[in-house]
């Protein structure tokens, strides 16, 4: 027959099995829910990324095509008022072939298609029923420090410990008191005798002189390692931190050239962040300021890209040449002489013209 010592730890075990198997179904339910909601937040991130490469790449292809307009302008110059119709000329001789032109930069790269809807969170199922007690699963988180509990009585004391390693030297204490008067040293051997001098008077009475400090004492051995003290009472427990800034509290701004500006907002708090993409923007001819990554300008008859942040002039190791000025055209033929244009008016005789322009 089971004692009673043998039932309540058999009674114990049943009842933290069952508290260990609750917890560990919370938590397992608490974790599905934050994995979920955690996939949604993914999700939104994920069409919100979509959107802004959707239009960052409208805005690259506007400025590529700006650019395209500008790299015609400068090769073929604006164009020239329409003039009259010429008269139909002989078909000239056939001229030699020109030079292979460079190769072309590289198409667009085409737009990439938006990305599906993620589906909704499916409802919390019911709570099923408590099955029976399974094993003793993996040691839990470590619970909150509870409140300290009364001291206890001192137990006895233990025995002394082995003598701890040599501690770093203290702090240098403050002069001590001076020590005792030495003895007095032994006489030295007696000198020869001089020639005795005349009598002198009586001398006062001597002064007490104190000698000098005698040496230091040889250093103590080290004492033994004293008791470790009982812990500190647990400080308070810390304020709530705040609430993090999700995806609804995102706000961007795009100042239209290639600056892109993210501001999340909750109540007074308020976080900023802002980034630049080197796209390539027309800032004309080149003048005397500063120019970006990416700003490109014409100089001397070729096109720049800047690679930094500079106020240098093209041709620099600040810029790069993306368009070569073309060489001159070769000198054309001589054309065929025109037909004879209408008699002019008759013209004067200036040989006989004298100085004051009166004819003689």
């Amino acid at each position: 027959m089971d004692t009673l010592d043998q039932i309540v730890p058999d009674a114990l075990s049943e009842a933290l099995a069952q508290i260990l198997a609750e917890v560990e179904a919370k938590a397992q339910a608490d974790i599905a829910l934050i994995a979920a909601r955690s996939d949604a937040l993914v999700s939104k991130l994920q069409l919100r990324i979509v959107e802004l490469e959707a239009d960052l790449a409208d805005v690259i292809e506007r400025q590529v095509q700006r650019v395209e307009d500008a790299l015609k302008e400068v090769r073929d110059g604006p164009a020239g008022p329409k003039g009259d119709p010429g008269e139909k000329g002989d078909p000239g001789e056939k001229g030699d072939a020109g030079e292979k032109g460079d190769e072309g930069p590289q198409g667009l790269r085409g737009d990439r298609g938006p990305q599906g809807i993620p589906g909704e969170i499916g409802p919390e199922g019911p709570v099923g029923l408590t099955g029976p007690p399974g094993d003793i699963g993996l040691q839990g988180l470590r619970g909150e420090t509870g409140s300290q509990g009364p001291e206890g009585p001192p137990g006895p004391p233990g025995p002394p410990g082995p003598p701890g390693p040599l501690g770093p030297p203290g702090v240098r204490g403050e002069t001590g008191d001076p020590g005792p008067p030495g003895e007095i040293g032994f006489a030295g051997p007696r000198g020869p005798e001089g020639p005795q001098g005349p009598h002198g008077r009586d001398g006062r009475d001597g002064l007490s002189i104190q000698g000098p400090a005698g040496p230091s004492g040889e250093k103590g051995e080290l004492g033994m390692q004293g008791p470790k003290g009982d812990p500190g009472v647990q400080g308070p427990k810390g304020d709530p931190g705040l609430d993090g800034l999700g995806v609804d509290d995102l706000e961007m701004e795009y100042d239209g050239f290639r600056t892109f500006v993210f501001r999340w907002s909750a109540g007074e708090r308020k976080v900023e962040r802002s980034f630049s993409v080197p796209t390539m923007i027309d800032r004309g001819v080149w003048s005397e300021g500063t120019y970006e990554a990416g700003d490109v300008v014409s100089y001397g008859g070729s096109m720049f890209v800047a690679k930094l942040t500079t106020d240098k002039k093209p041709e620099t190791d600040d810029w790069r040449m993306c368009v070569k000025r073309g060489r001159d055209g070769r000198n054309g033929k001589d054309g065929k002489d025109g037909p004879a244009g209408p008699q002019g008016p008759r013209g004067h005789d200036l040989t006989q013209l004298g100085p004051d322009g009166r004819k003689w």
